[in-house]
């Protein structure tokens, strides 16, 4: 029987994380979070990551900040998630594991800013004016750290 992995990424706020709890109950697959596993490591760092809304905390941001500093997190994350695709029957929520694993259905959700900056303010209780500068900057910094590291 063949191995069922499917990678879906996108940027935050575009509906990720929802896209693939629905994917995978529909299918009776696992989900993982890439997210999840780079908040374990923040954990171990002395963070106290949150739900969905901590990484535009400004907790979070510094995270972020130190993950900019230390590529290594990442890639560790990353790592793992290569050998969870590897083991199949999997849907992985990541930024950048479409163009790492290739054996995967990749899928790039796209969103409108104003629609991202809208989700993430009711789940965040900003305004949401406020989360479309959180978005601006987790944007650009996520984007430089994946160039960095990637290529």
């Amino acid at each position: 029987m063949s191995k069922v992995v499917i990678c879906v990424s996108g940027f935050a706020g575009s509906g990720k994380s929802t896209l693939c709890r629905k994917l995978a109950e529909a299918l009776n697959l696992r989900y993982v979070s890439g997210g999840d596993g780079l908040k374990l490591l923040a954990i171990e760092r002395g963070y106290s990551p949150g739900g969905e809304e901590w990484w535009e905390t400004s907790e979070g941001f510094k995270f972020l900040e130190e993950r900019l500093k230390n590529p290594e997190f990442d890639k560790e994350v990353d790592r793992k998630l290569l050998e969870l695709a590897e083991e199949g029957n999997i849907v992985i929520d990541s930024w950048v594991l479409p163009w790492l694993y290739k054996g995967g259905f990749n899928i790039w959700l796209k969103a409108k800013p104003e629609v991202r900056a809208k989700r993430l303010s009711e789940r965040s209780k900003v305004s949401v004016e406020e989360a479309r500068k959180m978005l601006q900057r987790r944007d650009r910094e996520s984007s430089d750290l994946y160039r960095r590291l990637y290529g």
